[in-house]
């Protein structure tokens, strides 16, 4: 908290994270990074949607005000499932991995998942924008950066689409 307080007073802008699925509070970690100054908040994989939902809903409950970035993962292939289910205090949404591991099309599987997670979000209200999380796709850094343009075009329209009919604060 004081590394955040210390930003503020320095005049830089402070984003956090928080890992909603961690053990503890984190809602009082939270209100507390949001008093110390942050302006901004990037949650972790933290389940299905329904999930981060009830979490931000539970932060306006106790009056945290600050944006909230939810998570949606974006995996195109096993090796992305694997390496991103590897991540300590990561929960994924249920059967998501196992949905694009088992799918004749992983990366159309992993493109459109991601996609339906998007429009849940923002269909909630709840969010100020989404944070795509996850390799992508294998090693080679040009198909994964071509995998995360697909990703990117699949869920820009469906975040927009519904992002200006709500107040996401």
């Amino acid at each position: 908290m004081e590394l955040v307080a210390a930003s503020v007073e320095e005049g830089i802008a402070a984003t956090v994270g928080e890992a909603p699925a961690s053990p503890g509070s984190r809602l009082h970690r939270l209100r507390a990074k949001e008093s110390a100054g942050a302006s901004l908040c990037i949650l972790n994989h933290s389940g299905d949607t329904v999930d981060l939902i009830a979490f931000a809903d539970a932060c306006r409950a106790l009056g945290i005000q600050i944006p909230l970035i939810a998570p949606v993962p974006m995996i195109g292939d096993k090796q992305a499932a694997v390496c991103l289910a590897g991540f300590p205090g990561l929960v994924l949404p249920h059967d998501f991995i196992a949905d694009i591991i088992d799918a004749v099309d992983p990366a159309a599987q992993g493109c459109a998942a991601a996609r339906r997670m998007a429009v849940a979000l923002s269909a909630s209200g709840r969010f100020a924008g989404i944070n795509l999380s996850g390799p992508a796709c294998g090693a080679d850094p040009w198909e994964r950066l071509e995998a995360t343009g697909t990703f990117l075009n699949h869920v820009r329209n469906a975040w927009s689409a519904n992002f200006f009919e709500h107040d996401p604060r």
